[in-house]
């Protein structure tokens, strides 16, 4: 999705759009800042943002020195021979360490890992959010291809799923940047080995692709997502035109590999092959736009889709059929990605510092624009507009549920008490975690819990039936959640006067 040399990855837009007729309008910035299964899968543009985001992260930078550092001490040790025996020519070694070094250090969550750990999403509130139409598009993709994978015998943990959906629920999948990755390892500090983080697919690929930013430009000429709901998987090629596959952290295809694999273990039929790792693949997602293989439309410019499908043939060796399909329908033109300049420009950059000054120092002063919809998913309270952020964290299953069993202002504020740790998991009080990582996380600043405190109070007043204006004011030195009669003070934890002075930010829909 993230290239270097002529990159394509998706579009993303933060104009207002109607989703499904007679669903609200949503802004596609508040869906960037902490998307669910179905949020990226009605706005593939939300991956983007992530990917961009995870380039401000000092602890990714950290990471893919460690990669450029086993690449440099490996051909030292081997000049002229690749990094690992036996190892594919025509995959750059810093792509190979990038997948082994995720691939060690990364647990990816089952489907039973992501309800223990992140709970459930209620279908019913998906389908008001999202659209019905909308959410059972992505449910349908995905039990086919639970059905495909059970009667090719490769299906694991289906059942969980398929108990959650006859409950109208589904495993609360949440994408995220690399430093909420990290901070989610804090849920298994118990275990004697703690992984780096927990990911889910997609996360993998946005850190595939942020780590392929950050290495020389000529290692990458392009990068494209190849996905359905079900799953994500990264494809690209080098300047040479040879490609690639990221088809999860722990595979990565080179050409040779693949059709090695297709004649030692399917007997030549690429097709079956591919079906077994992505049945039932529903677009393809570049900077440039994506393309859906189901409507037909498509932002990516043809040139670009016509190389895209070229280096397709070329590695899977057939015109796989679900690409061939939605090539034969007509195909209709959507906007330009808002990202691709951007991306363009940072490829192969060289620093953190050289990021933060195309995307801080230039931000500029657009609501609407690139720069901005990248600082929201990187949670930064820098933005213009902070209000997406209370937007995204009404979404959380965890405040909806314990909201709803709330009686009284005492019993949100001792759930907020209840937060054992008073740290951001960011490090920092200018990043602002969504509610429901600082319940699962059981840390949170005092903005965090604010945050928490106030979506809190606003689901229990919609149980009472009796609608509550809360806001929240955040201060230099303290953080307020505030009622038509009341005003709590987090560091405190006690009523006080409503602060006439200092507020920074205000977070309210009124």
């Amino acid at each position: 999705m993230v290239p270097t040399g002529r990159m394509s990855c998706l579009p993303c837009s933060t104009q207002r759009l109607q989703i499904e007729a007679g669903t609200p309008d949503m802004k596609i910035s508040s869906d960037v800042v902490s998307p669910n299964i179905f949020d990226a899968h009605v706005h593939p543009d939300i991956i983007l943002p992530l990917v961009l985001a995870n380039l401000l992260s000092s602890q990714l930078w950290d990471f893919s020195a460690r990669i450029t550092q086993r690449v440099a001490l490996a051909t030292a040790q081997k000049p002229g021979i690749p990094s690992e025996p036996g190892q594919a020519q025509d995959i750059a070694p810093e792509l190979r360490q990038a997948q082994q070094q995720i691939n060690r250090h990364f647990e990816h969550l089952t489907h039973e890992r992501v309800i223990e750990t992140n709970g459930q999403l209620h279908l019913a509130d998906e389908n008001t959010r999202l659209g019905q139409k909308n959410v059972k598009a992505a449910l349908d993709n995905i039990a086919a291809s639970f059905e495909w994978r059970e009667s090719r015998g490769t299906a694991r943990g289906t059942d969980s799923i398929k108990q959650c959906i006859e409950e109208g629920k589904f495993p609360a999948y949440f994408y995220a940047t690399f430093d909420v990755i990290r901070a989610n390892r804090r849920g298994v500090r118990h275990r004697k080995n703690v992984p780096m983080g927990l990911t889910s697919c997609l996360d993998e690929v946005a850190i595939f692709a942020a780590l392929v930013m950050t290495l020389p430009a000529q290692t990458v000429d392009t990068v494209v997502i190849l996905a359905s709901p079900a799953h994500y998987t990264a494809f690209g090629w080098n300047s040479a035109g040879q490609p690639w596959w990221f088809y999860g952290k722990n595979a990565l295809f080179s050409c040779a590999e693949w059709h090695a694999r297709v004649a030692d273990q399917y007997q030549g039929d690429a097709q079956l092959s591919f079906e077994d790792c992505l049945p039932f693949a529903d677009r393809i997602i570049s900077i440039n736009g994506t393309f859906d293989f189901l409507t037909g439309q498509s932002s990516i410019p043809e040139d670009s889709l016509a190389q895209i499908v070229k280096m397709l043939d070329t590695f899977f060796g057939i015109r796989l059929s679900q690409l061939d399909q939605a090539l034969q329908q007509p195909r209709s033109t959507g906007s330009p990605s808002i990202f691709a300049p951007m991306f363009r420009e940072l490829l192969g950059v060289e620093s953190i510092e050289r990021v933060r000054e195309r995307m801080i120092d230039r931000s500029g002063q657009n609501n609407d624009s690139a720069e901005q919809t990248v600082l929201l998913s990187y949670r930064s309270l820098s933005v213009i507009d902070p209000q997406p952020f209370l937007l995204a964290a009404r979404n959380s299953p965890s405040c909806r549920r314990i909201g709803k069993t709330l009686g009284s202002l005492e019993q949100a504020i001792s759930v907020v008490q209840s937060v054992t740790d008073h740290e951001s998991i960011f490090g920092d009080r200018t990043r602002l975690a969504m509610p429901e990582e600082t319940l699962r996380l059981d840390t949170g600043s005092d903005r965090d819990r604010a945050l928490l405190l106030h979506v809190l109070l606003e689901y229990m007043s919609e149980q009472q039936q009796h609608p509550l204006a809360v806001e929240t004011l955040f201060t230099e030195t303290d953080s307020f959640v505030c009622g038509p009669d009341f005003c709590i003070s987090i560091m405190q934890m006690a009523p006080v006067q409503r602060p006439a002075d200092g507020i920074v930010i205000r977070l309210a829909d009124w």
